[in-house]
């Protein structure tokens, strides 16, 4: 039975690191579900790309582990992962009839079928694009590239040497058309145009996760995640200015009607919706989505009014971790790492990506305004990693209280 067990535990914690899940959550849930099935004195270390299991016995320790080799699941095999893991815990069954179940899950395709997984990134690249007050002229724009990008997404999954290529060429062509249209077009807005309709090549949660890791301690997975994503955002960026350098020179950037504040608003659940049918998320998991964006875009909106962007947008990395891990556990949201795809760009100043990009080619193309953007990103990675540890050891102990209180 205690050689099954350990079995399970590899192949569970195999998916949950292809998952990106943070590596001090991994050894924490395999940890939880040993306990839940009798087997003692063992311990895990979890790397991003491979997990260690040792156990000792009266015959001496026993060490198993499993290489990812770098595989990521998809956001619909992240989300049955996580529900997965949540059924085991609950029911505990035969470990061997549940490593089958986890075998046959990871090769079933998405829920929804590739056109809906398009139009949902349609949706999400235009309510990501909502909240920056756009003209209206440009929502079409936003929706019709966050299609396309979301079907070269699509079909580079299908093709392993096209998903190498993928984030250059999909920023390459989504800035050539953006700096290529007409300016009033698109109501002088092409950084928000090309920031929202790339929102799901960013590696918004794969820096969030890497901040958590640092913050609990897991330095070299922290560090190894965030350089990781720093190399794909660099990437894109490139791609980026690419395009606008094909493009040529913009004309004037007269700008159109903007509907104002609520557009926002109206924004956040499109972008839930969106990012429920990109990802085949799980019935009910729109609601949460809403719910971690409505609280972190008020707290941003809010403190960005009374004290300005900066402590704005470390409120907001301040509560996005334990939010989106509440959401999903409680408020039957999707697995955090879909929340993190597009809240670390929602409450961070995404739209900066496109203006480093092309600013030096033409400087006078994309004025300078408001706060420094690396003041901005510096408030939300500071955010992220006093909230997600703080108001984590703040809940449990609150916890310990009440239960001794019981």
């Amino acid at each position: 039975m205690d050689t099954a067990v350990v079995r399970l535990l590899r192949h569970v914690g195999a998916a949950l690191l292809a998952s990106g899940d943070a590596t001090n959550r991994v050894a924490n849930q395999l940890n939880d579900i040993a306990s839940l099935y009798g087997v003692h004195r063992i311990r895990f270390a979890a790397f991003p790309t491979s997990i260690f299991i040792r156990r000792a016995d009266p015959s001496g320790g026993t060490v198993d582990f499993a290489v990812t080799g770098g595989v990521s699941l998809r956001l619909d095999q992240i989300g049955r992962v996580k529900d997965f893991v949540a059924r085991l815990k609950d029911t505990l069954p035969d470990p061997d009839e549940a490593v089958e179940d986890l075998e046959v899950l990871l090769i079933q395709p998405p829920r929804f079928p590739p056109a809906v997984i398009v139009l949902g990134g349609a949706l999400l690249s235009l309510g990501l694009g909502m909240t920056r007050d756009p003209a209206l002229i440009a929502l079409p724009w936003l929706a019709a590239l966050g299609a396309l990008t979301a079907a070269l997404q699509w079909a580079a999954g299908r093709l392993r040497l096209l998903s190498m290529v993928l984030p250059v060429a999909s920023a390459v062509l989504v800035s050539y058309i953006v700096f290529s249209l007409p300016p009033v077009w698109i109501g002088g807005e092409p950084a928000v145009i090309v920031f929202a309709s790339l929102v799901v090549l960013l590696p918004g949660a794969a820096f969030t996760i890497g901040l958590t890791e640092l913050s609990s301690g897991a330095t070299v997975s922290g560090a190894s995640r965030i350089m990781l994503a720093g190399a794909s955002l660099l990437v894109l960026t490139l791609g980026i200015t690419g395009g606008f350098v094909a493009a040529g020179s913009p004309g004037p950037a007269p700008g159109g009607y903007h509907a104002g504040a609520w557009l926002g608003w109206v924004g956040l659940p499109v972008m839930a919706f969106g990012a429920y049918l990109y990802a085949s998320a799980r019935k009910g998991a729109v609601v949460g989505m809403i719910a971690v964006f409505a609280i972190a875009y008020a707290l941003v909106q809010g403190s960005d009014v009374l004290f300005g962007p900066i402590v704005g947008a470390f409120l907001g990395g301040f509560v996005i971790v334990p939010l989106a891990y509440h959401a999903q556990k409680r408020w039957r949201g999707p697995a955090a790492q879909l929340t993190f795809l597009s809240a670390f760009w929602l409450i961070g100043p995404g739209t900066d990506i496109v203006t480093s990009s092309t600013r030096f080619f033409l400087p006078e193309a994309v004025p300078v305004e408001g706060p420094s953007a690396v003041a901005v990103w510096t408030a939300v990675m500071l955010g992220i990693l006093t909230g997600s540890q703080v108001i984590t050891t703040a809940a449990e102990k609150i916890r310990q209280i009440i239960r001794g209180t019981d």
